[in-house]
């Protein structure tokens, strides 16, 4: 596989990597909201039930039967409220443990996943780069062993003495 191959392949992982780490927060923050909103409802429920137990504890003997018969199932419907609160918001705590270990989990494995596409690029560069100086040193071998034949070819087919006893007896006629 050619360099910009292997770069074309690695955007393609590192893509698809990326959507699924998203998606994997993006569960855990969902479910981290939802966490907080029943938290956020237990809380006002408890408030609530202590407040009106509160209420009955302080104004309960100065209240009429009729009105305290009405605050008593106002206080236990409260109650209850918080109780089936409690329980969803123990649930949605078990989710948020759970989808954060599982997050914990699938952000090792694309870490690990985009560890391994660097060391086969660093890989892929350090084989194109001996490549290139294997073609650089045979190219320049080449050049001079050319070199030398112009060299050789030059002093075998040349007399520079013949040639300037030549040139002299020209001269002299």
């Amino acid at each position: 596989p050619t360099f910009a191959g292997m770069l074309h392949q690695h955007g393609e992982v590192f893509a698809a990597v990326q959507q699924d780490g998203q998606r994997s927060i993006g569960v855990t923050h969902k479910n981290l909201a939802h966490c907080d909103k029943v938290q956020a409802q237990f809380v006002r429920a408890c408030n609530d039930a202590d407040a009106i137990a509160t209420q009955f504890l302080y104004s309960g003997d100065a209240m009429a039967p009729a009105e305290r018969t009405a605050t008593a199932k106002r206080a236990l419907s409260i109650c209850k409220e918080a109780s089936d609160l409690e329980g969803q918001y123990e649930f949605a705590v078990n989710k948020v443990n759970e989808s954060r270990s599982q997050l914990d989990a699938k952000l090792k494995q694309l870490l690990q996943t985009l560890q391994t596409l660097e060391e086969k690029r660093n890989l892929c560069l350090r084989d194109g780069m001996r490549k290139v100086m294997v073609f650089e040193t045979s190219w320049l071998r080449n050049t001079q062993y050319d070199q030398m034949e112009v060299v050789k070819a030059s002093e075998d087919n040349f007399d520079v003495d013949a040639d300037v006893q030549q040139f002299i007896a020209k001269a002299k006629s």
